[in-house]
């Protein structure tokens, strides 16, 4: 089977939060139970990447999605469950993105997915750097759960361990490119260097066959 290849794209425009196009007030107000809880999870997603959930409100919540804070608890029961519910929609997103594809193709399509959505990285280091547990909030199905499956069938310990450096790599370069160019006094293109980043991480991967 002929491996898709992965291109990355627009690599050094895709890092930043996406930030609501008018406020809230100016906004049409949600109406009924799906666009509302569309709602809180996108105003949600949003502050939690910008500042961390630690550090949002279910006011602060409300108040981005232009709707009342009794909503959050109606929706969604607690800002643990609101949390939960926002990394979940970005994991669909990495196993939507990363599925049926060779090892190399489905860490390009990761590396793609997480520069495209820079929010889910952050959270995941705001709750990293606050002490909380992965199992409170993570699911093993993700984007990193296919790439060990695509690496080895059998998902032995080799595998995840393996998948994991490999996400690691794209993950740490993607939060801190901007901290390791100014200290590495890079002078060229930041698009050039995030290009050279995702093909020598591509290459590191092992070129196996699809899974069946």
């Amino acid at each position: 089977m002929a491996e898709r290849k992965a291109v990355a794209k627009s690599p050094a425009a895709k890092s930043k939060l996406k930030e609501p196009t008018a406020d809230a007030e100016a906004m049409k107000k949600p109406r009924g139970g799906a666009e509302i809880k569309a709602a809180l999870l996108e105003a949600a997603d949003y502050l939690f990447g910008k500042t961390g959930p630690d550090a949002v409100s279910n006011r602060d919540i409300a108040a981005q999605a232009g709707l009342i804070q009794p909503l959050i608890f109606r929706y969604f029961g607690s800002k643990d469950e609101l949390i939960r519910q926002v990394l979940r929609r970005h994991v669909g997103i990495f196993r939507n993105a990363s599925s049926e594809h060779t090892p190399r193709a489905v860490a390009g399509a990761m590396f793609n997915v997480m520069a495209e959505n820079p929010a889910f990285m952050r959270v995941l280091a705001f709750l990293q750097l606050n002490g909380h547990p992965p199992e409170a909030y993570l699911t093993k199905e993700g984007g990193i759960a296919n790439l060990a499956h695509a690496l080895d069938e059998d998902m032995g310990d080799d595998a995840r361990l393996e998948a994991a450096i490999l996400s690691s790599q794209m993950m740490g370069w993607l939060l801190f490119e901007p901290f390791l160019l100014y200290s590495s006094d890079y002078r060229g293109d930041p698009k050039v260097a995030r290009q050279k980043v995702y093909e020598r991480i591509l290459a590191s991967v092992p070129d196996r066959s699809s899974p069946s």
